[in-house]
């Protein structure tokens, strides 16, 4: 079968993959300038009678099947995906977007799929189904990598700050209100929720752990054992079934006890009981099963983790110490003297005595996921251009607790549910010196001449009746083509209306200054004129990436430490 020759519109093979019955190919553009690849990428493919499989190799120029692979998919570009069968049956193709289902149509043949796929905003893993009339042929998975960031250091870097705030969030809240009861079993939990769990609940966990075997909790049982008959003072069941099955233990005697007419005996020996204390009981044994069960679930993440090329060092070094310091607990000799439980069987004594009460407590957080809702938890951080503002929002909140204190927010409330995460629209208010100072994600503003405003991060500086206030727009998108990275035009006219239209009741214009935040590096921007645009006519633009925040800080910094003063001199 011939593929048309599409090297005059700019493509060039990037995967060939060949199987019994079908082909893949996929193609994208022939870039003439190749960046070093810092990343590598993954690929998986999967299928009956695979005899072919290679990759483009940008640098060598040539095809391989040999790993490390160079990244070649990101977002916001279009590659064309041509899927043959070789007994010309019908085939269709499976994805999880249904917009990129629908881009595939025959070309002529039923049995030959050309689709142009473009992962808009979206990164991370895309896996295709390919589909016969009969069964499943072929399945295959992409890496999309992000255009304007590393993947490595800033994509995961905002994931894990994102998820670490809400998180922190989260917990901050269950100190402060009684909902332990509202977790629910994460059989599904992400490594970085469990990770983040492990940060704020195994330091107690174990301290209570260490507590318990300094002052274990102590039970008295029952041990027969066979001893002389003057020693037995009460008789039970056991004892009694020893006599008369052995007889021989019986001597003759006069205040013994009546068998017949003529004969009293007493026992020589009998199974009597006697009472022992004992740190092997149904309390220890629970605790020295939970520590089993985290030991457990630890050897399992960290091993998944180590072979993640994605996961920080230190995140993995953290899950390695707490799992050595399970190990040693678990062989000091008071633990090894006590049986371990097959299931969950969990005393009242671990909901009464506070020693067990607290490292139940902190096991049940260790080991189920807290009940977050929200249209936070159903939204994919696979959606770049979400997760960019969600980070811009949560680096912003982080800088400015570092100049006052948080009195209040609504981004977690708490329900019957459990805890909601609402993202949007939503508020933190700090205490900054006299000063209140709010940060706003997506405040809609509807007193104004036109039509209403919702910019995307607004922050207000009030003291009495004095407001300041200042607009961040964050925008991932760069102007094209540029020798220093900036915004696009459009999104700082948007800035302009933004401050022209936005107006208070009183008919007052509170906006100081707009400026775009963009994905772009901060060295030698000093220099670009959208920054010196921002003192000049209060409308610019700052980069902002993990890495790349000293100039928004310096802006933060002149906000929190001057503003609060000039509205004392007033």
């Amino acid at each position: 079968m011939k593929y048309t020759d599409t090297r005059h519109f700019g493509l060039i093979p990037y995967v060939e993959i060949e199987t019994d019955t079908c082909t893949v190919v996929i193609k994208g553009k022939n870039k003439k300038k190749i960046k070093s690849a810092e990343e590598v990428m993954f690929f998986s493919c999967t299928g009956k009678g695979i005899t072919h499989v290679k990759v483009l190799n940008q640098t060598k120029g040539m095809m391989t099947s040999k790993p490390p692979l160079e990244p070649l998919f990101f977002e916001n570009e279009t590659y064309q995906i041509t899927v043959v069968s070789k007994n010309e049956t019908s085939l269709f193709v499976n994805h999880d977007s249904k917009a990129v289902e629908q881009s595939f149509q025959s070309v002529g043949f039923p049995y030959i799929l050309t689709g142009n796929i473009s992962f808009q905003n979206e990164v991370g893993y895309s896996t295709f189904h390919v589909y016969s009339e009969r069964e499943k042929e072929l399945s295959f998975t992409l890496e999309i990598f992000p255009s304007k960031m590393s993947y490595k250091t800033d994509y995961v870097h905002m994931v894990d700050e994102v998820n670490g705030y809400i998180h922190d969030l989260a917990y901050d809240m269950l100190r402060k209100t009684y909902i332990e009861a509202k977790s629910v079993w994460s059989k599904q939990a992400t490594w970085t929720e469990f990770y983040h769990v492990l940060s704020h609940y195994m330091k107690p966990f174990l301290h209570s752990v260490r507590q318990i075997e300094n002052q274990p909790f102590q039970s008295v049982k029952v041990e027969h054992e066979l001893m002389r008959g003057d020693q037995i003072k009460k008789q039970d069941s056991r004892a009694i079934s020893f006599v008369r099955t052995h007889p021989t233990y019986l001597a003759s005697s006069s205040r013994g006890i009546k068998i017949n007419r003529n004969i009293k005996v007493v026992p020589t020996k009998a199974i009597g009981t006697r009472h022992v204390s004992t740190y092997d009981n149904l309390e220890n044994q629970s605790v020295k099963w939970m520590m089993t069960q985290l030991y457990h679930k630890l050897t399992a993440l960290i091993d998944k983790l180590i072979e993640d090329r994605y996961v920080k060092k230190e995140a993995v070094s953290a899950l390695e110490t707490n799992h050595a310091e399970l190990k040693r607990l678990l062989n000091n000799a008071f633990w090894q003297r006590v049986k371990t439980l097959q299931a969950s069987i969990l005393p009242s004594t671990l909901r009464t005595a506070p020693r067990y009460r607290e490292a139940s407590r902190y096991f049940m957080f260790l080991t189920r996921g807290l009940a977050l809702n929200g249209e936070f938890y159903h939204l994919s951080l696979k959606d770049i251009a979400t997760l960019y503002e969600y980070w811009t929002y949560v680096s912003l909140l982080k800088k400015l607790q570092t100049y006052g204190k948080r009195i209040e927010q609504n981004i977690m409330t708490t329900t019957e549910q459990g805890l909601n995460v609402r993202m949007q629209p939503s508020y933190h208010r700090f205490r900054v010196g006299k000063a209140e100072v709010t940060l706003w994600y997506q405040k809609a503003y509807h007193h104004t001449h036109t039509v209403i405003q919702k910019p995307d991060l607004l922050l207000e500086v009030k003291q009495g009746e004095k407001k300041s206030v200042y607009l961040f727009d964050a925008k991932y998108r760069i102007k094209p083509n540029h020798d220093t990275p900036s915004p696009r035009e459009e999104d700082i006219n948007t800035m302009h209306r933004y401050r022209d239209a936005i107006v208070e009741e009183n008919g007052i214009k509170p906006v100081q200054t707009a400026i775009v935040l963009f994905p772009g590096k901060a060295e030698g921007y000093k220099q670009h004129h959208f920054y010196k645009s921002i003192e000049c006519v209060g409308v610019g633009a700052l980069p902002f990436l993990p890495g790349e925040e000293g100039l928004v800080e310096e802006f933060i910094e002149a906000i929190c430490t001057v503003e609060p003063h000039f509205f004392s001199a007033e």
